[in-house]
């Protein structure tokens, strides 16, 4: 088997290809407690490749991800939206000619959230919202996300369609009784150059 797909080459080896992207996130927020519903949200960005063999290439990428969930509490819709700076690092390998196996690490930092009520003009910030109930009056929101992507691609015509999803693994809140991570599938179609 590896002999069979060692003459699928996807490019040459060391070389450079660049990738822009936009896509599709569907995300929600895993809590301790109950977890929140699905809410879509875009991702777009860049992804930098590097072939080092005709079977493993090595990605590295700058992305901005909406990210969050929705919730229904006593009557109202309440809508949590946290917006990052993704920054995942792959390893992608080749299993047949355009399709590629991937995971690896992502890196991400907050760069805006909000949590919206829906029915009422009340939009906040999350932690001004955590803040509603006594108990967490404390509790801070962490600025920073690390997470564990896997996912699959295909490649045709130098057009990539990815689909991964992404497992957080830091707590949201800086609170011990919190367990609150994000959980996000990604579908994104990119197109990729090579430099």
């Amino acid at each position: 088997l590896l002999f069979a797909t060692t003459a699928f080459a996807q490019a040459e080896s060391g070389t450079f290809s660049l990738q822009p992207k936009v896509g599709l996130n569907l995300s929600n927020i895993l809590a301790s407690d109950q977890n929140l519903d699905m809410k879509a949200g875009l991702v777009t960005g860049l992804e930098l490749n590097y072939q080092i063999n005709q079977l493993i290439a090595l990605s590295f990428g700058g992305l901005y991800s909406q990210q969050g969930g929705k919730q229904s509490l006593n009557g109202t819709d309440v809508t949590v939206k946290l917006d990052y700076f993704n920054i995942p690092a792959l390893i992608n390998f080749y299993v047949t000619k355009g399709l590629a196996l991937k995971a690896g690490l992502q890196l991400g930092f907050l760069v805006n959230d909000k949590a919206k009520r829906n029915g009422t003009s009340i939009e906040m910030s999350v932690e001004q919202f955590i803040h509603l109930a006594p108990q967490y009056s404390n509790v801070e929101l962490r600025k920073f996300d690390v997470a564990i992507p896997i996912g699959v691609s295909y490649e045709f015509s130098n057009v990539v369609i990815d689909a991964r999803y992404c497992a957080g693994l830091v707590p949201l809140f800086d609170d011990s009784r919190s367990s609150d991570r994000h959980s996000v599938f990604q579908l994104s179609v990119g197109y990729k150059f090579d430099l």
